[in-house]
């Protein structure tokens, strides 16, 4: 099956050099931040809440989701949700608030809980519409609210005066549990009648806890209850805590797992399936995503294979659908119980982007977490995938393709990872560690084969590997340079540079056989980092990080150039011996003289004070540019047509929009059709019809809908558009085309 290929045509604009054109926009933007709980009403229908007053709804099991903005309320993170009906439910906020909804989120009204002052609602729970109760917690107070009017008056159920407490579930309005803790205390109440609470008994647990937090409670119809939270390995082997009770929380049994079943994580949520069956979700940086399964009512539990670097916070299940979200607003979901895991389309996590790599129309952006986005349409569409191989997902920190599918990421826990099909699946081609001072800061491969990792072995000790045959073997050099390398260049398989710390900075002619220190002309900063080193050709480079370095000798020399500011240089790249372009803090810095002169090119219309990380250029001289929040930044116009009309096999056909050109003003309808075939391999699929200007920038969407087999025509109503040069773009799941159309008067 054939690739679309979408091509700028841009008629009714004067002629200009590619790249010269630095009007900036904003290419890849994330959903949400962090989500911490989440509701479903039915399979179909649910809710997600979280940080920056996030509050979302799905109407298609999570397939898609869309925000609710301006909420109002008093607190700018929400905790809780819980809906009674279709349009009728609460959100827990801080500020000892819940906010309500009767009409699905179009009106809001503010609900005075009290409790201690400054008290999150963490968890809500109404047995109907006027009998309820609150968890409203602080860091060293909780208590237990409850009412019977609605919400207009509450009174006190039970107060923990030594801490905090962090979950509460019921099984009926007569039976509930919460559950919370600290350092060496562990807090867990009941009650049996809805109104009186007792602290609960609890056995089993050892003695190798700093921490006994419990994070998230569950009950079941059969009276049982499970909860989960603190597990650590930094801290000492500390496995995540799991305790059930088999008599609706009066008392608790600490469950041991089997050695190779032991976790070393936070648990953040838990989940009943069925009658014996359970799920709990949580994680860590290195491991990724952590999901537990057990199939004998709680006692023995076995860690899932989901490939993801999603921190859980919040488990929802009905029937077989259960739906998982938490760290950077990142959303899963599995139809089969948990066998499988499936991130939605459209769904861009927030995390730290800490480099970008572009190859002919593909982009790759990684960072924090494992995670990449990824587009193949030179922009104009993304995806979210995490670069894990099942148990462990490291945070990424450097890229390099060789071409639009072969490519190699380096990683901290001395991670390498490889893909063969432009980064859709990874395995690891140098395996990882445990050992968190064990870290690779930079990789470039020349060819499949051939290519270059550096790092650290160890707290200032440096690691170089070598691979000729694609990382299927390593050839090493641990602590032969100063202190811990952060960057590495090669012009060929002979000539190379790497440079790192405390002004480490070294090149090598026998492909890395021996090395020499380049001579530092200048005086910077003897202690000053450089994090990266490029060359635009085998003798004209650059080498920077708190300072700046020029050679034109292939590294044998190098020249101090005064920097920009003082923000350090994350990333850069050469058009020209003296043109180049470096990224760090909230700047995009240019020279076009070798660095006796800057500008900063930021343009903060567009950028958020966001820290910037990875800069890349294309061919165009177009530039790429990663942040802190998943936003990814362009100069590229973004949209990309063809004049004829495309027609995709087994896929759809995209029509040229009639009238074309469309007139406006007197005595003109102001409208256009436009038409599209579905044929039956995408039928039920949602499909999105967009509108946008010259620049890239959505001006209108048309529709964003679930569509069936068959022709469709659309009427668009052009009157309040002014007149010049558009695109509109059928989308759906991946697959795009884009046609052209021009309004006059």
């Amino acid at each position: 099956m054939r690739k679309i290929l979408l091509v700028i045509f841009f008629f009714l604009i004067a002629v200009q050099t590619k790249g010269d054109d630095r009007t900036w926009k904003v290419a890849n933007k994330a959903n949400f931040t962090s989500l911490s709980a989440s509701y479903f009403y039915n399979q179909n229908i649910g809710w997600v809440v979280g940080a920056s007053r996030t509050f979302a709804k799905t109407i298609d099991g999570g397939l898609t989701w869309t925000k609710y903005e301006n909420i109002p309320s008093n607190s700018s993170n929400f905790y809780s949700v819980q809906f009674l009906t279709k349009t009728m439910g609460f959100v827990g906020v801080s500020n000892n608030e819940l906010i309500k909804t009767t009409d699905d989120g179009a009106t809001w009204t503010s609900i005075a809980v009290g409790g201690p002052d400054g008290g999150t609602v963490r968890s809500i729970y109404f047995a109907n519409e006027n009998t309820g109760w609150a968890l409203v917690s602080t860091s060293n107070e909780a208590q237990i609210r409850y009412t019977d009017d609605g919400g207009t008056t509450w009174t006190t159920q039970m107060t923990n005066s030594t801490g905090d407490i962090e979950a509460m579930a019921f099984r009926s309005p007569t039976s509930g549990v919460c559950v919370g803790g600290g350092s060496g205390r562990m807090d867990i109440y009941y009650t049996h009648d809805g109104q009186n609470w007792a602290r609960a008994n609890i056995q089993g647990v050892p003695s190798v806890y700093t921490r006994l937090d419990l994070r998230a409670v569950v009950m079941n119809e059969n009276n049982e209850a499970f909860a989960v939270g603190w597990g650590s390995q930094a801290a000492g082997l500390q496995p995540s805590l799991i305790l059930k009770s088999s008599n609706g929380g009066e008392d608790w049994q600490y469950m041991e797992q089997a050695v190779e079943d032991r976790q070393y994580v936070n648990l953040n949520a838990v989940n009943v399936i069925d009658d014996t069956t359970l799920i709990a979700g949580g994680g860590a940086a290195y491991e990724g995503t952590v999901m537990l399964k057990s199939t004998d009512d709680g006692i023995t539990w076995h860690r899932l294979e989901v490939k993801y670097g999603i921190q859980i916070k919040t488990i929802s299940v009905k029937g077989s659908k259960l739906l998982a979200s938490g760290s950077g607003g990142g959303i899963i979901y599995s139809d089969d119980g948990g066998a499988t895991w499936t991130m939605p389309d459209g769904i861009i996590p927030t995390t730290s982007l800490y480099t970008i790599f572009k190859t002919g129309d593909t982009i790759f952006a990684g960072g924090y977490d494992g995670l990449l986005v990824k587009s193949t349409d030179n922009g104009l569409t993304w995806k979210a995938v995490f670069a894990s191989d099942g148990m462990h997902c490291p945070t990424i920190k450097d890229i390099s393709f060789v071409n639009e599918n072969v490519g190699y990421i380096a990683r901290y826990n001395r991670m390498v990872s490889k893909t063969v099909d432009g980064g859709e699946t990874w395995t690891t081609v140098m395996q990882d560690t445990n050992v968190t001072a064990h870290t690779l800061y930079g990789v470039q491969f020349l060819d499949e084969n051939t290519g270059f990792v550096v790092g650290k072995s160890g707290t200032g000790v440096s690691a170089f590997y070598e691979t000729t045959d694609g990382g299927n073997s390593w050839s090493k050099q641990i602590g032969v340079f100063p202190d811990h390398l952060l960057g590495v260049h090669f012009t060929d398989a002979q000539h190379g540079v790497v440079c790192g710390r405390d002004l480490t900075l070294y090149y090598t002619t026998d492909g890395g056989a021996s090395w020499t220190a380049g001579t530092i002309n200048g005086s910077p900063d003897p202690s000053a980092d450089l994090d990266r080193v490029v060359f635009y050709d085998s003798q004209n480079g650059i080498a920077f990080g708190d300072v700046i370095l020029k050679t034109s000798d292939g590294g044998i020399t190098w020249d101090y150039i005064a920097p920009p500011s003082s923000s350090e240089m994350k990333s850069g790249v050469m058009l020209s011996p003296d043109h180049w372009i470096l990224t760090g803090g909230s700047e995009i810095n240019e020279t076009t003289d070798g660095g006796t002169s800057w500008a900063n090119i930021i343009d903060w219309n567009v950028f958020d004070n966001l820290q910037l990380y990875g800069i890349a250029t294309d061919s165009d001289n177009y530039l790429w540019v990663s942040s802190s929040s998943s936003e990814v930044y362009t100069t590229s116009p973004l949209v990309s047509v063809s004049d004829e009309t495309i027609e995709t096999p087994n896929k759809f056909v995209l029509n040229q929009n009639y009238p074309n050109p469309v007139v406006k003003g007197a005595g003109k309808s102001g409208a256009t059709n436009i038409s599209f075939k579905i044929p039956a391999e995408l039928s039920g699929r949602r499909f999105e019809l967009t509108v946008y200007n010259v620049l890239g920038q959505k001006i209108k969407t048309l529709f964003n809908q679930v569509k069936t087999q068959g022709s469709y025509n659309f009427k668009f109503n052009i009157s309040d558009l002014p007149a010049g040069l558009y695109f509109y773009r059928l989308n759906t799941g991946g697959f795009s085309v884009v046609k052209k159309m021009v309004i006059v008067k």
